[in-house]
């Protein structure tokens, strides 16, 4: 069956009270701040606004098991819908949250729904490792079938997880609805904790002493490992390790207060040899970004390293990160999450204002300094949004040039290419130079793009210093040209 995961990690658990409660408070997801918003779970169900106007999401969070629902009333509650529907393991049920270091109040919703006396569902609850319930009975506790009853626990979160599981004693463990509400002692408003997971792998520290939690957060998938060196990273043990869906859909989902984002996703090929022999498309919360992604062909080989950033708005709570096979299996080595206030620049190079089909707007162009304009009409491929790739700036002869002000800071610029002039490899070919730092040599457009009319990002990271971004494209053989300028933090 499907199974979603999120974020894991360890936590401590007190338990204040085994009784029935109400929660409403707030909290927010592990990676991301602002404001807290409290996480409640139909278990087993659909969306579902409650007697007081709270939203449920639908069933979400679970790591295994499978679903169940009754149309019987249930009695002591006045949110009989959430008590209608259950998630149940075969022996063992599971679900995972993010949550930044604080306290919660966790409340777990039970109605016995399927069996009509006491002792044919004994299961234990514990919160990361630790047991808060022993033997829990919800027919017994509840005083009959068709009852709602809740139990709510007090944890103190310290490294960005709420780990919930229930196993069997007698029968399948079962849970209606999850609430997670903030209490004191979480985040203040505006602090931020980045969500890292290394996926396929174990928690790990990099070089510049950041945490990477332990593959967490996926939905589905396997895992593989490498012991070959990977070039072009100080943190190779990242890269080394990979989650991929064998003819599947890979699949990643994150609580994320809404905002504005950027999904840094780390990848480099330990399996596959050539280009071509791994090709899949990547869509965030339903957008497409990349289409026909080819490691190999972007990092230039096996075993190197390849970071791709997407600056993303959520708009609904949640990351969704989907990678979908088109040749063999989709895979991710590890994924970053980090928020961002900065207004991405985003320019047409040679053409008009265009709204892409993530209804981002690309300006006029601007910020060059020489050059020509060209346009061609031939389709465009690997690109969901053709227009910007159909335009371009080029030398006439001579180098391309752009200049932005921008705030001191490290930002990704993100230059886009597709070759609607030459045919051949080798007819084009110039450096990419980025505030004095040449950061691509010999750069050919048709050759990293694997065709003519064929769309082609590449990514840097640019530290500005003086408050100017200035890149040059310099020739070696004809005009240097460029697509399409992004730039975000």
């Amino acid at each position: 069956m499907s199974a979603a995961g999120f974020n894991a990690a360890t936590i401590s658990v007190n338990v204040t009270s085994g009784g029935t409660a109400t929660a409403n408070a707030s909290l927010t997801p592990a990676g991301n701040s602002t404001t807290f918003t409290p996480i409640r779970v139909n278990a087993g169900g659909a969306a579902y606004t409650d007697a007081s106007g709270n939203v449920w999401s639908a069933d979400t969070g679970f790591v295994n098991g499978s679903t169940y629902r009754t149309s019987a009333p249930i009695s002591s509650t006045s949110t009989p819908g959430i008590y209608q529907t259950e998630r149940y393991g075969n022996g063992a049920l599971e679900y995972r949250f993010s949550a930044p270091n604080g306290n919660y109040s966790v409340t777990l919703k039970f109605a016995e729904i399927y069996f009509n006396s006491a002792g044919l569902r004994v299961f234990n609850i514990s919160i990361n490792g630790t047991q808060v319930e022993t033997n829990f009975d919800i027919f017994a506790a509840a005083g009959g079938n068709n009852k709602a009853i809740d139990k709510s626990y007090t944890v103190a979160v310290t490294n960005g997880t709420i780990d919930i599981q229930f196993t069997a004693s007698a029968n399948n463990p079962k849970v209606s609805g999850i609430q997670i509400t903030g209490g004191a002692g979480t985040p203040t408003a505006g602090s931020f904790v980045p969500i890292r997971v290394n996926a396929g792998g174990a928690a790990f520290t990099d070089s510049p002493g950041q945490a990477w939690r332990a593959d967490s957060g996926f939905v589905g998938g396997s895992t593989y490992s490498t012991t070959a060196a990977i070039a072009g990273t100080s943190d190779p043990a990242l890269y080394q390790t990979e989650r991929y869906c064998g003819g599947c859909t890979l699949e990643y989902k994150f609580n994320a207060p809404n905002g504005t984002y950027v999904v840094n996703l780390k990848f480099a090929e330990i399996w596959a040899t050539a280009p071509g022999q791994r090709i899949f498309n990547i869509a965030i919360n339903g957008q497409t970004y990349e289409l026909n992604f080819d490691i190999i062909r972007l990092a230039g080989g096996p075993n190197i390293a390849l970071d791709r950033r997407y600056p993303i708005t959520v708009t609904n709570g949640v990351i969704d990160i989907q990678m979908q096979p088109v040749v063999n299996n989709a895979k991710v080595s590890a994924i970053e999450i980090m928020q961002s206030s900065f207004s991405p620049i985003r320019v047409n190079a040679g053409g008009p204002q265009v709204t892409d089909d993530l209804g981002r707007v690309w300006a006029t162009d601007n910020g060059y300094i020489g050059g020509g304009s060209d346009a061609h009409s031939s389709p465009i491929r690997n690109t969901s949004t053709p227009e910007i790739y159909q335009t371009e700036r080029f030398g006439t002869p001579g180098t391309v040039e752009y200049k932005y002000s921008l705030p001191n800071g490290t930002y990704t610029v993100n230059l886009k290419f597709a070759e609607i002039w030459f045919t051949s490899p080798g007819q084009r070919v110039y450096n990419i130079v980025i505030n004095g730092q040449q950061v691509f040599a010999n750069f050919d457009p048709l050759a990293m793009a694997g065709g003519s009319n064929t769309a082609v990002d590449e990514q840097f990271q640019a530290t500005v210093t003086n408050g100017t971004l200035d890149f040059q494209l310099t020739p070696i053989v004809s005009n240097p040209k460029i697509s399409a300028i992004e730039i975000f933090q």
